[in-house]
């Protein structure tokens, strides 16, 4: 039931531009007692009261793996004088959304309905304490996943050289990948929406690739990939050739297609192997951060045992970069350019067993320890320090 409140209130969601509307209601509707509006299964984020705190925060793994369709945020209104209850409620409401966004960034993605829903029957703030509060989820089961062979063009199958058909066979879980890092690390990070992925496609690197590749063909419901960059540092150009800034092997694709992926990766493939050690990962981050608009998280996929070659631009990248980093082992412990690369950009460094998220709070001067290593932070670089020993 629409009222006049609701024009009023629509009007004071107008005039908070940068947080309100980027929310994108759908409606906003009085009922006396909210229940179920959808013949779909559901979900509660609950809060309490005049609370944005979630009660029930592992509530987001119910509709992990489904296609949510609308979300509801619930409220009350009371106390029922509107100029009463209207102090605090548009930063209550939008505290709420804040929080829920905080535990699943998809909830508001794109083709998400998003509906306000304002209670009506209480007349005392117990009674209003008695109703439900919080964010209401429906979601359905989303279409099954294709095989390759119904998904993937044949025209496209004879296109791709035998390095990029295993790969192929990783991404449709035709072949067993035997490296889970980085679909581990994008599984346990739900909330990295509508990302730009920046990955080193050099011949170590494929079968890391291939499983995020897999995972984003898991998740394609969830739209949360569609912009790529695949590096192989030069293409075949000689490394005596090969200038910071310049040295090009760099492909840009904003696609969901799989067809169109594993296209690109072949091309990719066939343009050159990057030759010596080092990739140009900040120059490809950088072509990525410049030529795409509309993402929220810059992840790049890279090789632990490679140096970075153009550590010294990492200055010039204006987001921040989250590092998931493979090839991470007892002998091979987390390599300090990421490290430098992830603080210099205000960014994180990811393993297979843990999340570096607090760089920034590092003391310059001081040792700290990651990942069961000595590392020295001075002048925005680490340097490695050694093993440490219990």
């Amino acid at each position: 039931m629409r009222t006049p409140l609701i024009a009023l209130w629509l009007g004071v969601l107008a005039m908070v531009p940068a947080t309100a509307q980027d929310f994108n209601f759908d409606l906003i509707e009085e009922v006396p007692v909210y229940e179920a509006t959808m013949d779909l299964p559901n979900s509660r984020i609950v809060m309490d009261y005049a609370s944005s705190e979630i009660e029930n925060p592992g509530v987001d793994s119910v509709w992990q793996t489904m296609n949510v369709k609308r979300v509801d945020l619930v409220f009350t209104r009371y106390p029922k004088e509107y100029d009463k209850w209207i102090i605090g409620a548009v930063d209550l409401s939008l505290a709420r959304l804040q929080a829920a966004r905080d535990l699943d960034s998809t909830l508001f993605a794109e083709g998400v309905e998003l509906h306000f829903m304002i209670q009506t029957d209480c007349d005392s703030r117990d009674a209003a304490k008695e109703m439900f509060h919080g964010l209401v989820v429906y979601y359905d089961e989303p279409s099954p996943l294709l095989t390759m062979e119904e998904e993937v063009a044949p025209e496209t199958m004879e296109k791709l050289d035998y390095r990029i058909k295993q790969v192929a066979e990783i991404i449709y879980q035709e072949n067993e990948l035997e490296d889970s890092t980085a679909l581990t690390i994008l599984q346990r990070h739900s909330d990295w929406d509508q990302m730009l992925v920046v990955m080193d496609w050099t011949g170590s690197m494929y079968d890391y690739g291939a499983s995020v590749l897999l995972w984003h063909r898991l998740n394609l419901h969830r739209a949360s990939v569609r912009r790529f960059v695949f590096f192989n540092d030069g293409d075949d150009t000689p490394n005596y050739e090969k200038k910071i800034g310049e040295t090009g092997g760099i492909y840009l694709l904003e696609t969901e297609s799989i067809d169109s992926l594993l296209l690109t990766m072949n091309k990719v493939r066939r343009g050159g192997n990057g030759g010596d050690g080092p990739e140009n990962d900040v120059e490809a981050l950088k072509a990525g951060i410049e030529h795409f608009e509309g993402y929220e998280q810059v992840v790049l996929i890279a090789d632990n045992r490679s140096d970075v070659r153009d550590l010294e631009m990492a200055k010039e990248l204006n987001k921040p970069i989250r590092v998931v980093l493979c090839g991470v082992t007892d002998s091979k412990p987390i390599h300090e350019e990421y490290l430098t690369l992830a603080y210099q950009t205000g960014g994180s460094v990811h393993t297979i067993e843990e999340d570096i998220a607090e760089l920034a709070q590092i003391v310059e001067g001081t040792k700290v320890e990651i990942g069961g290593n000595y590392y020295m932070l001075e002048d925005g670089t680490f340097s490695y320090q050694g093993r440490k020993y219990d």
